[in-house]
């Protein structure tokens, strides 16, 4: 997770922790003063930055939330609104623990498969994805009486088979899946211009246009 200059480096499960070397020196060459946390990370899958200091931070599966990680949102100048999503649960109404990483598991493992930046204060959210808890936590930054922010409906159908909400937006123009046909009509009924295009071989690996770019914040 990039911020006015510095990088929050994510911490990875053991299936891709060779990963994080490589990031650290391509960020440090951009000239981001990096720091890397104790516990689990998701980094930019997991942080949701939706205006100039919150940000909407996933945790539960990848991303431990701990003392140590607030800390570090401190040091970022990001102020976290902590959610979670729902697990993912086996044939005896258990969670499930991912084979691979070790962690446990959900179908929006990452927040970014469950909520959407669309612009400043502005969110896409499938609200259905989400413990009951986290999805008060969502619903009351709609009616609080500073920085309101607007939410968009996400059908869970399309979060979860069609990675609706793994998308990237400049504020104006949203570039998605061309798998969920319910969500980019809204964003066009919002005014928002919207370009699709298939995912189908990203979903291969687990992600969606979002998981395979990074955005890069720098001071002015």
């Amino acid at each position: 997770m990039t911020y006015q200059g510095k990088a929050l480096l994510s911490k990875l499960p053991n299936a891709r922790e060779s990963e994080e070397p490589y990031a650290q020196d391509q960020l440090e060459q951009l000239g981001f003063h990096c720091r890397r946390p104790h516990d689990y990370f998701s980094g930019q899958g997991d942080t949701l930055l939706f205006n100039d200091h919150e940000a909407i931070l996933g945790h539960g599966y990848r991303t431990k939330l701990t003392p140590a990680l607030l800390k570090d949102f401190d040091w970022l100048g990001i102020s976290p609104i902590p959610i979670q999503a729902k697990p993912q649960l086996d044939e005896h109404g258990q969670p499930q623990t991912n084979i691979v990483t070790g962690l446990a598991d959900s179908y929006y493992y990452d927040i970014d498969l469950a909520v959407a930046v669309i612009a400043p204060n502005v969110l896409a959210v499938c609200l259905d994805a989400l413990l009951p808890d986290s999805r008060q936590t969502i619903q009351s930054l709609a009616t609080r009486p500073v920085n309101p922010v607007t939410i968009i409906s996400v059908d869970e159908a399309e979060a979860r088979d069609g990675f609706a909400c793994n998308l990237v937006s400049t504020g104006r123009t949203v570039v998605m899946t061309d798998a969920a046909p319910k969500l980019t009509a809204d964003l066009r009924s919002h005014g928002y211009e919207v370009s699709t295009t298939s995912v189908s071989q990203f979903k291969l690996t687990g992600g969606g246009i979002r998981c395979v770019s990074l955005t890069l914040n720098k001071q002015d």
